[in-house]
């Protein structure tokens, strides 16, 4: 694991940029230096940023930007999982041009609302990173294993919790419903969260079939979700609040 790499941010603004503010494509223009924009019909569309404040050199993000907030991927139709499949082909082969090292990642956080930024308008934002090989050194030459973390640090980025998910996704995922990716079982090199091979490596990232498997795979860790704390939580989560453990019977 290694830190974040500092990336430079645009010289601007940002006291006025809470998540109230972030509502619309004109503000995100505003706030995020708008590329492009695009709708899918009267409640469901897509904008592509370069973000003021990057995670990497090389950073944009797509977000989903109809006026309706949807916040998982499986919440957008068929035709946003056509739309990902050609900007993330497009950005893949793009990478492969620049001989930078393509990484795509996204988050799913529903309930927490206490985030003073575009985090708290849950709306689905996708990160684009290319990672130069000056940056894949850095990472190489500075990344530490676990072990080497403090027990609390190493707790926050690996918890029980983690581990114990892998067997449960590999027993509820169905291999049938699944069209470019296969389930990878833990092993004992790797026994956190769940893995998947794609069928035909990143060029899978320009298949739309690639967004259908990935929603049946969100689904399927949302209805675990829900089972899980319908068991052993009580209450619901509101602005600061989370929901309390259930006591034990």
């Amino acid at each position: 694991m290694l830190d974040g790499l500092p990336a430079p941010a645009f010289a601007q603004d940002w006291s006025g940029a809470g998540h109230d503010n972030l509502r619309t494509v004109e503000q995100l223009r505003a706030h995020g230096r708008l590329l492009c924009s695009a709708g899918l019909g009267e409640d469901e569309g897509h904008a592509v940023v370069d973000k003021a404040f990057p995670h990497a050199l090389h950073e944009v993000m797509v977000i989903s930007a109809g006026k309706r907030v949807r916040s998982g991927l499986h919440d957008h139709s068929a035709a946003y999982d056509t739309v990902l499949a050609r900007l993330f082909g497009t950005f893949v082969d793009h990478c492969a041009d620049a001989e930078l090292a393509p990484v795509i990642s996204w988050s799913y956080d529903p309930a927490t609302g206490d985030r003073a930024s575009i985090q708290s308008r849950k709306r689905f934002h996708a990160h684009l990173v290319g990672r130069t090989p000056q940056e894949r050194a850095v990472i190489a030459a500075q990344a530490t294993t676990l072990r080497h973390c403090d027990p609390y640090r190493r707790r926050r980025i690996v918890e029980e919790v983690a581990v114990l998910a892998a067997p449960l996704i590999a027993d509820c995922v169905e291999p049938s419903r699944l069209a470019v990716m296969r389930h990878v079982p833990p092993t004992s090199a790797h026994p956190a969260a769940a893995r998947f091979r794609l069928h035909d490596g990143w060029a899978t990232a320009a298949d739309p079939r690639f967004y259908r498997d990935l929603r049946v795979v969100h689904e399927l860790l949302r209805r675990m979700y829900d089972a899980i704390a319908a068991a052993w939580l009580t209450g619901v989560s509101g602005h600061w609040r989370r929901p309390g453990r259930r006591a034990r019977r």
